[in-house]
């Protein structure tokens, strides 16, 4: 009877721990900082933007490459974000340049809220 429960322990365990680390936002919800992060990789932007709003509503700016020669300054796109409970989202393009996509999607991971390139 000991070992079952030790092995249910140890399961239950393994799968708290997967589960912080690809959906943390069901624990932590969802912040502006790791939704922006989200974004960018999505994106595939090198430089963060930000995002305001709550519950499951955003605005979100990304700022793209900057041009050849410049080291900061690209173009930016305005996002509307909605997310779930379980910090998933998708992004709709409200006013950016001809290179930003229409619409993005993605989920938050624990890479977006340790956000070790910051």
């Amino acid at each position: 009877m000991g070992k079952l429960f030790a092995a249910v322990l140890i399961l239950v365990t393994v799968l708290a721990i997967a589960g912080l680390c690809f959906r943390p936002a069901t624990v932590t919800g969802v912040s502006d900082k790791s939704l922006a992060y989200s974004l960018r990789k999505a994106a595939d932007s090198d430089e963060t933007g930000s995002c305001r709003g709550s519950d499951d509503r955003f605005a979100c700016t990304v700022i793209g490459d900057a041009p050849a020669g410049e080291s900061t300054g690209g173009p930016e796109a305005i996002y509307t974000v909605e997310t779930d409970n379980y910090g998933c989202w998708d992004a709709k393009l409200q006013k950016g340049s001809s290179d930003a996509a229409d619409t993005l999607e993605g989920c938050i991971t624990i890479m977006d809220l340790i956000r070790l390139d910051d």
